[in-house]
């Protein structure tokens, strides 16, 4: 008995605003992910199409903004339509887990101003 694998897992930072629509059946939204590998000490970098559904659209609508480091898993998906009479085909990965791995560094506050020596009697000291 045999089966077939349709499932992708990615690891890499949005790259494009993401755009939601609202369908029928519920939200769409579609983000970029960009992953990069090195190889002979050279860079390569692959441009990847996300599409999540209904809840988990609205959810990361308002989570994710470009640059954010995603880690995304689903099957890839390949849409024929047409468009002024020209066959075009889209592929995509729908994403059906989608984490955020990476939520940026958090602003350190500015240090306070460091407070030299000052002239303290000895009946200053509480002790």
């Amino acid at each position: 008995m045999s089966f077939d694998v349709n499932r992708v897992q990615l690891e890499g930072n949005v790259t494009f605003k993401k755009e939601l629509k609202q369908l029928q059946g519920g939200a769409a939204l579609t983000f970029g992910v960009a992953t990069s590998q090195t190889y002979n000490e050279k860079e390569y970098t692959d441009f990847h199409t996300i599409k999540v559904y209904e809840k988990q659209a609205e959810y990361l609508n308002q989570l994710i903004d470009k640059g954010n480091k995603m880690m995304v898993e689903g099957p890839l998906k390949t849409n024929v339509y047409e468009v002024d009479g020209q066959k075009r085909t889209e592929s995509y990965v729908k994403g059906t887990r989608v984490n955020k791995i990476a939520f940026g560094e958090k602003k350190k506050p500015a240090p306070a101003p460091h407070a030299g020596p000052q002239d303290v009697s000895i009946d200053d000291v509480p002790f």
